[in-house]
């Protein structure tokens, strides 16, 4: 499960929030949303930030643990445990994202068509602070859920 979530991580980031096309108007109507605020993202041209960032998964616990991400040019430059202050390992910086990685994410639930996906933005930068996909709800720990706020420019 995590190898696929990785896979399907790395062509939405390549791709960005691209169109796409769905039966399913609930779905298209969050992803007018997730373009129009990826593209209010995108227009503020922050390029280096930092922000607090939480998930719950049915992943390894130092996953859940949240964190301090540091991000310059869209690449992840450090995360530090909140709870220790301690550094996680610069190994371990594909499992944590950039805002475009978060926006990769909504999109991620979208193309699988997800039973249940919950996407909120800041008000005033308009990143994704919470995304919740529940990609079968007849399946048993398959939900992710992300949490990033408290953003601030560098």
């Amino acid at each position: 499960m995590k190898r696929a979530w990785a896979a399907l991580s790395a062509v939405v980031l390549v791709a960005g929030c691209s169109s796409v096309t769905f039966s399913d108007e609930r779905l298209e109507a969050i992803q007018r949303e997730l373009q129009r605020r990826y593209d209010l993202w995108k227009t503020q041209a922050i390029t280096a930030y930092e922000y607090r960032f939480a998930r719950e998964c049915p992943c390894a616990s130092d996953l859940t643990r949240p964190v301090l991400v540091s991000v310059a040019d869209t690449v992840v430059l450090a995360v530090i445990y909140a709870d220790s202050g301690t550094a996680v390992p610069a190994s371990a910086f594909s499992s944590y994202f950039t805002v475009e990685g978060l926006f990769g994410q909504a999109q991620i639930g979208i193309n699988l068509l997800a039973d249940s996906l919950v996407i909120e933005y800041d008000p005033l930068l308009h990143y994704p602070t919470k995304v919740v996909i529940d990609q079968d709800r007849r399946r048993v720990n398959d939900e992710l859920a992300l949490f990033a706020s408290d953003l601030k420019k560098k």
